[in-house]
């Protein structure tokens, strides 16, 4: 560090925002690959009249092999077996209780044993 003139403002910068490493991208394009892309719910959105909608795409390099939704750590739905590697997902859900604030959590699965996982703070109305 002393030996090199101007260590600290050339070297051991931090990435800039958005930038992946080396190694992400080797991962990221390689069989690892896993992408979750939710279009339905955001993050604070309200729940209405006990109906969710929950729609996502899931790509991966190899075969996705699960796919897990859990609201407030309860498991409302799962999808298992070979789904390929591109899998759409829509679904409406009734529900029968909601509290004032939820969690939503999705999990998608690959043949790689990759994981990918989205959390969703969700409200709802009091009755």
């Amino acid at each position: 560090e002393k030996s090199i003139p101007n260590f600290h403002p050339t070297f051991n910068q931090p990435l800039p925002d958005g930038s992946l490493s080396t190694l992400e991208k080797s991962f990221n394009q390689g069989f690892g690959f896993l992408e979750l892309k939710v279009i339905k719910p955001g993050n604070g959105d309200f729940i209405t009249n006990q109906s969710l909608i929950v729609e996502f795409s899931v790509t991966s390099k190899s075969a996705i092999t699960k796919i897990e939704l859990y609201l407030n750590n309860s498991l409302i739905d799962s999808k298992n077996g070979d789904l390929g590697e591109s899998f759409k997902y829509l679904n409406v859900f009734g529900l029968q209780k909601t509290n004032l604030q939820n969690l939503l959590k999705i999990i998608v699965f690959n043949s790689s044993n990759n994981k990918s996982e989205k959390d969703f703070i969700l409200y709802s109305s009091p009755n």
